[in-house]
């Protein structure tokens, strides 16, 4: 049922993220042509890639709250979904990703194109410059999205002041993301939450929800009452994609299995194999884990370390017990049936996604 809800929704939506941003492409050709085509190539993919489930938050809490207006309800979609494409894109510098969603990842796809065209300078450098500049960009418009908002000046200036404490949010827990992967053997599984919280698990569920509310008219306690339920399923939520990332199926998620075990990121399975594996087996992990050049077989390795240590099983139960938490916490906040219903089956969705 959610499935079906989200898949409608999805198809209206991409709609008009699709007008959206051509108004904003086209202005963009007077100013740069080259970076325009950049653009516009890479449009289809912040437009029809994704399932939406940040948009689809934020615009059932923007209707929950009182708000009427579509436009305002898409519009608040496409802000959340542009602080998204841009967290991807920065993403996927800082863990050096060479693919996303089936796709080149854009400073990968610039390199490429810069040494096809023969042109001048380093590509590697030229690749990672015009990404981290299509990043930024594409939070300009994120910004502007908010800032533009077809309603009443008050309920704007509100969700304004959240979206920009989301953002801060965002880049704290990038942050203690690379701060954690740099210091791993001293990370603890409380870390590891607190991070996940930060950097994944508000933006994801927390915030969508809360800026919807507050644009549909919520005060901030009203829409705070999300926030145990939020936290909770955010955080199942970022121990499911971290499973994926190392068990999943790359042909399915798009993304390489290998990527989070090669860089040493401060995952859940990670830290408590580190924790729990015979001291023979963590020194050997703490000697592959981070480098470039890991062969199938030392990944293959590392992922039997984790199974064996327990970390696979405990990482699957951490994610069951949190949902049920944050069922438990749905169920104390006086919200519609419908909505209720909506987050119930979200939940649910989210924990049994393959990508």
């Amino acid at each position: 049922m959610i499935q079906q809800d989200i898949q409608h929704f999805k198809k209206e939506f991409d709609h008009y993220f699709d007008s959206w941003l051509d108004h904003r492409i086209h202005f963009l050709k007077s100013k740069s042509p080259a970076m325009h085509q950049v653009v516009a190539d890479a449009k289809p993919l912040f437009v029809t890639q994704g399932k939406r489930i940040r948009a689809f938050l934020t615009y059932c809490a923007f209707h929950e709250a009182g708000g009427t207006s579509q436009d305002a309800g898409y519009q608040l979609g496409v802000a959340i979904e542009l602080v998204h494409a841009f967290a991807l894109v920065h993403d996927d510098i800082m863990d050096e990703s060479a693919s996303r969603r089936g796709y080149p990842t854009m400073h990968v796809s610039q390199e490429s194109f810069h040494k096809e065209q023969k042109l001048r300078g380093d590509s590697s450098h030229y690749g990672l410059s015009s990404a981290i500049l299509v990043g930024d960009l594409l939070l300009t418009y994120a910004n502007e999205a908010i800032a533009t908002l077809p309603l009443e000046h008050a309920d704007v200036v509100a969700t304004n002041r959240i979206f920009a404490q989301m953002q801060q949010e965002l880049a704290a827990g990038q942050y203690e993301d690379i701060w954690a992967t740099a210091t791993l053997s001293e990370r603890t599984e409380a870390d590891v939450m607190r991070i996940m919280s930060a950097k994944t698990g508000t933006y994801t569920v927390g915030y969508p929800i809360k800026i919807g509310a507050t644009a549909g008219g919520w005060n901030p306690k009203q829409a705070d009452q999300f926030d145990e339920f939020s936290e909770l399923l955010g955080q199942a939520f970022q121990i499911h994609d971290d499973i994926l990332g190392g068990f999943g199926d790359e042909k399915v998620t798009g993304k390489s299995v290998s990527s989070d075990i090669t860089q040493g990121k401060p995952t859940l399975l990670l830290v408590y194999t580190l924790r729990h594996a015979k001291v023979q087996e963590s020194v050997k992990l703490l000697s592959l884990i981070g480098k470039r050049s890991l062969s199938d077989k030392d990944v293959e390795y590392i992922r039997s370390v984790m199974v064996k240590s327990g970390a696979h099983a405990y990482a699957e139960q951490k994610e069951k017990q949190l949902v049920e938490r944050a069922l438990e916490a749905l169920g104390r906040i006086k919200i519609s049936e419908k909505m209720r219903m909506q987050l119930q089956q979200l939940a649910q969705f989210l924990m049994h996604r393959v990508s």
